[in-house]
């Protein structure tokens, strides 16, 4: 099983787009995944998004509700490769992200599973002001806005 970035990219910008790619390789029936973040400085995971065999989407708890962006999206690409994609990323979203995708097995007494691991980072921006709403920046509810940014 592979986990990438899409792009590559291991380090975004606050409010940039950050995607992964899970590709498992050798199944021979439905998959199912699960994707869970382990943020920097602690030990407990928490799940970001899970797609059955049944297509059905399910986000977590801290990453379905609108105060936590309403950023995520989990997609089914092919058969094994699956794409988590998380608009808007703050700084919180730095750390560990794994794939964790499973197969029933028809033939075996339980389920196949393989986990994979990648690390990232999301630099801050530094201090934003908000000024006025004339230009071509939007946030998670698509009303632009101007800002003037410190880099630091």
């Amino acid at each position: 099983m592979v986990v990438s970035t899409k792009n590559k990219q291991q380090v975004v910008w606050e409010g940039e787009t950050l995607a992964f790619l899970c590709k498992a390789g050798g199944a021979e029936s439905p998959l199912s995944v699960s994707w869970w973040h382990i943020p920097r400085d602690q030990t407990q995971p928490e799940v970001v998004a899970g797609l059955g065999q049944d297509g059905i989407v399910q986000l977590g708890a801290s990453y379905g509700v609108p105060s936590y962006h309403g950023n995520t999206r989990l997609e089914k690409m092919d058969w094994a490769t699956f794409q988590l994609e998380i608009t808007f990323t703050a700084i919180t979203d730095s750390g560990t992200y794994e794939c964790r995708v499973s197969e029933k097995s028809r033939n075996q007494a339980r389920d196949l599973s393989w986990t994979q691991k990648i690390s990232v980072t999301v630099k801050s921006l530094g201090k934003c002001q908000r000024k006025s709403f004339s230009a071509p920046v939007y946030h998670s509810i698509h009303s632009a806005v101007e800002l003037d940014c410190v880099l630091s």
